[in-house]
């Protein structure tokens, strides 16, 4: 089937155009005289998903997905979308009605026929491509402050010498403006930026950064004593994960989803921190904040002290972007 949609991308709108009157000339002689209305819906559905391999594989700004999505919601074109979609199949059904009765015997049911076959391109091809592209979203260069946090909490090898550190960082405040990396530095700085808006920090945890939990609670005791935000109750940790297992990590994003969403809360509440784990830990998270209105947000690498920065990207961007690399010669 990806071989065929692969070839399908790359033809030229004449080379379809040949090819589906071909079909309309082989069905003409193999189903001459036929009633049979799974013929005519399976001409009608061949069209269509033609219209849509051709266009949609050669224009990847405007995605399957998103179109019949659209459709389906209101968007775009709405319920004129939708009267489109079926005015298109109908006109297909009434072509292939000309041709199963064997009535092109007549000049008047010849051009009657021309002129429905032309109907269906410029009608089907005119909606694809004037159906509206997803709306340009405005890119954010800071995240906003949402009411869910998830992100890692990695394993602190120097666990000692960077308590006293954080203590001092934090009494100081200096929090934001330490200029040197340290671990757990930028867990406490995502918790503190959310604070005035969060309600619930969820940390994915390993086998070795589970073990160092409490250890990491009393840092935010302090913080919470030093800012007054009350982040104590607001934290929690998930099982212990494999942070090298990718799919142990996705399996347990999937049940944290169906909690949160139990709770009453939406996409747009959850913000994912991809900074801290191992590569696994932050393709799995990304993959997870792909969904549209969830954030993804980052600690930028080599400034000191890190920036806070938001990827501005979901799953429809992605699915762009890999479309765009398929179709590159």
């Amino acid at each position: 089937m990806k071989r065929l949609i692969n070839i399908a991308s790359k033809l030229d709108l004449l080379n379809v155009f040949f090819l589906i009157s071909l079909f309309f000339l082989v069905s003409f002689f193999i189903n001459l005289g036929s009633e049979e209305i799974v013929f005519k819906l399976g001409l009608s559905f061949l069209l269509f998903v033609l219209f849509f391999i051709f266009y949609i594989f050669k224009k990847p700004e405007k995605s399957i997905s998103y179109i019949v999505r659209s459709l389906i919601i209101g968007q775009g074109f709405g319920l004129y979308g939708v009267l489109g979609v079926i005015f298109f199949i109908v006109q297909v059904g009434w072509f292939g009605d000309t041709i199963i009765d064997n009535n092109l015997n007549s000049l008047d049911k010849l051009i009657q026929s021309a002129v429905i076959f032309i109907n269906i391109f410029s009608f089907g091809i005119g909606f694809l491509l004037f159906y509206p592209e997803r709306k340009t979203k405005k890119l954010r260069l800071y995240p906003e402050k949402r009411k869910i946090l998830i992100m890692a909490l990695s394993y602190n090898k120097d666990l000692n010498a960077s308590k006293e550190i954080l203590k001092n960082v934090i009494n100081n405040n200096e929090l934001d403006s330490f200029k040197s990396y340290i671990n757990w530095l930028l867990p406490l700085r995502s918790l503190k930026y959310h604070s005035s808006k969060l309600e619930k920090a969820i940390f994915l945890v390993s086998q070795q950064s589970n073990q160092q939990w409490d250890e990491f609670v009393k840092l935010v005791e302090i913080l919470d004593k030093k800012e007054n935000i009350k982040l104590r109750d607001k934290i929690q940790k998930t099982r212990a994960l494999d942070f090298n297992d990718h799919e142990d990590i996705i399996d347990e994003l999937r049940i944290l989803l169906k909690s949160i969403m139990r709770h009453g809360y939406k996409d747009e509440d959850i913000s994912v921190n991809i900074s801290g784990g191992t590569s696994a830990v932050t393709l799995s998270l990304t993959l997870f904040a792909l969904e549209e209105n969830r954030q993804i947000e980052y600690f930028t690498q080599f400034d000191l002290p890190a920036k806070l920065k938001v990827f501005n990207v979901n799953k429809d961007d992605a699915l762009v972007f890999l479309k765009s690399l398929s179709l590159e010669e």
